[in-house]
């Protein structure tokens, strides 16, 4: 992915197409059974992060500040994008997209809607470049993924893309136990592109298996 964002992704949003910006991936790699994450330069952590992983099969995962990588491209290529998510996330058999945020439950409901339109914008964005388009759907598992430190639970019923979505109790917990403790919620513009939309709260942590 790093080298697909350096060569094929600057090269696809260079309006003119000559000289190309010449830019550089910052990529971590973790195998930390547990770790947690903030939008900064050092990206892992151990403790007093926002996005929580474990990662029990010690996996190779890759890590890449997706917003701090467009805000070191040239003006004639950063100004393409007007929204973009925080992190990427990705191993052999997952690609996850991250928006990060520490935002008391009074204000949630607008930072939701901001963070789902974050995402989907960077996921079009992404897959209008055909060769990351392919590393990307050649990962099993596809997620877009909000994390807010504070802990907070989902309002019934739901804002989606701006509208008002009515989601069950039942569903909730349903959802809420299929493969991580945080919460799949409905989003068909997400979904449309071959993703899924899950929340995590607080101490939610989304598992890597």
């Amino acid at each position: 992915m790093k080298k697909l964002l350096e060569q094929d992704f600057t090269y696809h949003y260079n309006k003119n197409k000559e000289n190309p910006a010449t830019v550089v991936v910052s990529q971590q790699t973790t195998r930390e059974i547990y770790f947690e994450l903030i939008d900064d330069d050092t990206m892992v952590y151990h403790t007093d992060g926002i996005a929580k992983y474990e990662n029990q099969n010690a996996l190779n995962v890759y890590l890449i500040n997706y917003e701090n990588f467009i805000n070191s491209l040239p003006p004639r290529v950063k100004n393409n994008f007007k929204e973009v998510c925080d992190l990427i996330v990705y191993t052999d058999k997952r690609f996850l997209l991250n928006e990060l945020t520490n935002t008391h439950r009074d204000f949630f409901p607008k930072k939701r809607i901001k963070a789902q339109s974050q995402l989907l914008q960077t996921l079009h964005d992404l897959m209008a470049v055909e060769h990351i388009q392919m590393f990307i759907n050649s990962h099993f598992i596809r997620h877009c993924c909000f994390f807010n430190k504070q802990t907070f639970a989902p309002s019934l019923p739901l804002i989606i893309n701006g509208r008002k979505e009515k989601l069950s109790v039942t569903n909730v917990f349903n959802k809420q136990n299929t493969y991580s403790n945080g919460l799949q919620i409905p989003n068909p513009d997400i979904e449309a592109l071959g993703f899924e939309y899950w929340e995590f709260s607080g101490s939610q942590t989304y598992l890597l298996k």
